[in-house]
């Protein structure tokens, strides 16, 4: 079962945004209770081992990945206000040079 301190742990190693001053406080508390010997596991590094999996047929590269893992990353921020929309993310020239090379 998830807990709160597992749950922002998760949310500060795949997000590339960085944690709220306001939040910093509230954390470090929470972050007592746990130990951090772990290295970071980034989203990207995740995307990677999921998506390259020896069994599976690659349609992306890992540029591909990385702007992926970019464009999640812009969605993935901590204050809403900074956050991309959907809308904004559909309309980064990557979608279009992926569809290019897909006909």
């Amino acid at each position: 079962m998830i807990n709160p301190v597992t749950l922002v742990e998760q949310m500060i190693e795949l997000s590339s945004d960085k944690l709220p001053d306001r939040w910093e406080g509230k954390w470090k508390a929470m972050a007592k209770a746990t130990s951090n010997d772990s290295t970071p596991y980034t989203l990207q590094r995740w995307m990677e081992e999921v998506y390259f999996d020896e069994d599976k047929r690659s349609e992306f590269t890992k540029e591909d990945i990385a702007k992926i893992c970019e464009l999640v990353g812009r969605m993935l921020r901590f204050e809403p206000s900074t956050r991309a929309s959907a809308n904004t993310i559909l309309e980064d020239s990557w979608f279009e040079r992926f569809h290019s090379r897909q006909l």
